[in-house]
């Protein structure tokens, strides 16, 4: 097969939710970029900076699963838990498309210049924006995202290591400090790799905290435990112990509006939010674009203004911040010594510009101003508060009572936390320096692996949590 053209049939993802037989075929080279048909005709124009990988293996999650609720178009070949073969050797793939994962240096993105670039503006997402995903015989990948899986990594266990690189960025966002106790809410796909990665985290680091399975299903207790729980309290009933507010850290993996409920009333300090569900709770309007962007919610404080003001966004000391008239007008910025931009007004200007205007960081005093800067005004999920930004909610009257959650916010009683893809250098560093934890992880999370021609059914099963954990595919 000429390596710079390619053609194969896949199954490919419709907003019906069914899958449909598509032919499909690269042409192009690293150099000059890629053309991608579909069905004959042009689908997809790539720039340089990709190169072709054979698929061999890509794992089911959630996000799959909800493709057709996600603001990308569609059709599309999904999947982005990737295992393939490059050059003859295994290899896992990382998902963002951006400048840096492309090798491309002549580029003006912030975001790729300053560490940030799974939050290019520019990027495409394997099988999730555009890109065709690894539920196909081939995929094109950007050259700086394939990673050699470590020998001692199977294949089957390499689609975890995307998933898994999520969970000990997780982690490593809310780390816990000894004598904490961490619970992991809903664990199942990802909850249960967070399970993994917290306690591998307590092995490298040689922290002593106790770890808290939290679950609705007694069928996933041993697998819980099994990955590093040291305890499982089941609440499918009203006899369970009492929970509320009893947990420094809690990790939510539900992906549901009860569930964040659920872990806010658990939490004493850090909600780490890790599923979503695009919908509004607790007066939150905008949680999936909070996780996308990694942005965290907090209480104001003097310190936590300062360290924000000493921390630079790529090579920028001028930052833009938001801060809401009322508190402007309380002297909480102004009489610090600043070369910041000061922003006291959100128009709808803002959400019209390309690129659009950002702050690094912002001071709030309402709800309804937290949505507002929350609000996604690109199909990427930007909002007007830049990645990796944060909000300080200040505890000024008007409108907080409305909102629980906003009290205890404002209040520096809890704060919400929130993070996306991780390392997978870092991830695979793990898996070596902890010989037999890929096995298990692939022991007790792998429940099924299905060839492409079922992809239906692999995503039916995947669907049933009381059938399956992680259901992986083999494309090749």
């Amino acid at each position: 097969m000429d390596m710079n053209d390619i053609q194969f049939s896949a199954p490919e993802y419709q907003q019906d939710q069914s899958l449909w037989d598509v032919q499909y075929r690269y042409r192009g080279s690293v150099d000059k970029g890629w053309k991608i048909e579909r069905n004959g005709a042009t689908w997809l124009e790539l720039g340089p900076g990709y190169v072709p990988v054979k698929s061999l293996y890509c794992g089911i999650c959630s996000t799959d699963l909800a493709r057709h609720l996600l603001p990308f178009p569609l059709p599309q070949i999904i999947g982005h838990e990737l295992v393939g073969e490059y050059h003859g050797e295994v290899v896992a793939v990382e998902i963002n498309a951006s400048h840096a994962a492309r090798g491309i240096t002549d580029h003006d993105c912030e975001y790729c210049h300053c560490g940030l670039d799974s939050h290019c503006p520019d990027r495409l997402t394997l099988g999730i924006d555009r890109l065709p995903g690894g539920f196909s015989p081939w995929v094109l990948a950007p050259v700086h995202a394939i990673h050699k899986l470590p020998e001692t990594v199977s294949p089957q266990a390499g689609v975890l290591i995307e998933p898994f690189a999520a969970a000990i960025k997780a982690v490593e966002v809310s780390p816990p400090s000894p004598g904490d106790r961490v619970a992991v809410l809903g664990p199942r796909r990802l909850g249960m790799l967070i399970i993994a990665a917290l306690d591998s985290h307590r092995k490298l680091h040689h922290k002593q905290f106790e770890l808290i399975a939290v679950m609705r299903h007694e069928g996933l207790k041993n697998t819980a435990q099994a990955l590093g729980a040291d305890k499982v309290i089941l609440i499918r009933s009203n006899e369970h112990e009492d929970i509320h507010k009893q947990f420094d850290i809690v990790f939510d993996t539900t992906g549901s509006p009860t569930g964040f409920e659920l872990a806010v009333a658990m939490a004493k300090q850090t909600v780490h939010l890790k599923s979503t569900h695009g919908q509004a709770v607790m007066g939150l309007e905008n949680l999936t674009s909070m996780v996308i962007n990694e942005q965290t919610v907090t209480g104001y404080s003097e310190q936590k203004l300062l360290q924000l003001m000493a921390t630079n966004f790529g090579n920028s000391t001028n930052k833009n911040i938001y801060v809401s008239p009322s508190l402007l007008q309380n002297d909480y910025i102004s009489r610090f010594d600043t070369t910041c931009e000061l922003v006291s007004h959100i128009d709808d200007a803002m959400f019209r510009q390309d690129p659009p205007q950002q702050f690094d960081f912002a001071l709030v005093s309402s709800i309804e101003e937290l949505n507002q800067l929350m609000r996604p005004i690109t199909t990427q999920g930007q909002s007007l508060l830049k990645a990796s930004g944060t909000v300080l909610l200040a505890p000024e009257t008007g409108y907080l009572e409305k909102s629980t959650l906003i009290n205890e916010i404002s209040q520096g009683q809890l704060q919400i936390v929130t993070s996306r893809c991780g390392s997978f250098a870092k991830t695979m560093d793990v898996l070596r320096q902890l010989p037999g934890l890929a096995e298990k992880l692939q022991k007790h999370l792998v429940t099924q692996t299905m060839d492409l021609g079922q992809l239906a059914e692999a995503m039916s099963l995947a669907g049933q949590s009381d059938k399956s954990i992680k259901v992986v595919v083999k494309t090749s």
